[in-house]
């Protein structure tokens, strides 16, 4: 048996203006799932801000003179680890956003989806 579930969103002005001709986008998450997520977010975008810094050292270094070898693999070994991380973190962030129900936008002529 099918449910129907309707949605109801009081809008301002401006809110409404920001809706007008876009999606909404629904995922239904436990407390926990949207805790994960959130942390996940942040601690993904936290890595690709360290990443940057990382392939800035790298360049530096690939620009200095001396030996570099070991400054190069000491940089590559302190992204692994976190990269790891990272990817682990997005997989599942990836799992819970693809569960997304995307509605809209509809003209006066269509029915709500």
């Amino acid at each position: 048996m099918m449910r129907k579930m309707m949605l109801l969103m009081t809008l301002s002005e401006a809110e409404e203006a920001l809706w007008a001709g876009r999606h909404a986008m629904i995922v239904p998450l436990t407390d926990a799932e949207t805790a994960q997520l959130g942390r996940a977010t942040i601690a993904v975008h936290e890595f690709l801000q360290f990443n940057l810094k990382c392939l800035s050292t790298l360049q530096q270094v690939l620009e200095s003179t001396g030996d570099k070898e070991e400054r190069i693999a000491k940089t590559l070994h302190m992204l692994l680890e976190p990269a790891r991380v990272a990817v682990e973190l997005q997989d599942q962030s990836r799992e819970l956003l693809g569960r997304a129900v995307f509605i809209g936008p509809q003209t006066e002529k269509e029915k709500l989806q």
